[in-house]
């Protein structure tokens, strides 16, 4: 029982950090980590491929601001998911604005195949926030295996998607 509600306050802070998105309120408090412990701060069950209306609206406004000030308090799943939406609509702008470096055109494409391959069916994604700068977006695969790939803040504040520990 007290799983569940642990797991219900989670997606409900998870809602309330996407809620907030572009909208320039503060971010909410999510703890200290401390030592070596692992914390989860994000849980959401979404379709990992697909961007949901709210989501558009974030990409479209966010990929209209040059500078990214509508991406600071944007949490890491939804980054992620505006950057597999980049890669697979092959809006090299936008993957650039939420991944820590650029790509190739050709080895977008190929990537973007394999993450669509591996991804679809994807519903249950969870971000780990391993320090204040970083953490990982991990992900159900085959059986009871999971993946993952790493994410960081940048100077200003915003979740970015480190594409070379992306499916290798």
């Amino acid at each position: 029982m007290i799983r569940v509600i642990r797991g219900l306050i989670i997606i409900c802070i998870g809602f309330v950090l996407f809620m907030n998105g572009c909208q320039g309120h503060e971010e909410l408090g999510t703890g200290t980590v401390v030592g070596n412990e692992k914390k989860v701060t994000l849980m959401e069950e979404t379709d990992f491929l697909v961007l949901s209306e709210d989501e558009q609206k974030i990409y479209h406004t966010c990929k209209a601001d040059e500078k990214e000030n509508c991406l600071r308090k944007v949490d890491p799943i939804v980054v992620a998911k505006l950057y597999l939406y980049a890669v697979l609509t092959r809006d090299q702008v936008m993957e650039k604005a939420l991944s820590v470096q650029g790509m190739a055109e050709a080895r977008a494409y190929n990537k973007a195949q394999s993450m669509k391959t591996i991804l679809t069916g994807v519903t249950k994604v969870k971000f780990i926030q391993t320090d204040q700068q970083s953490g990982y977006i991990e992900y159900p695969m085959l059986g009871e295996n999971s993946a993952r790939f790493q994410m960081f803040k940048d100077e200003r504040g915003v979740w970015k998607v480190d594409v070379n520990s992306f499916i290798q």
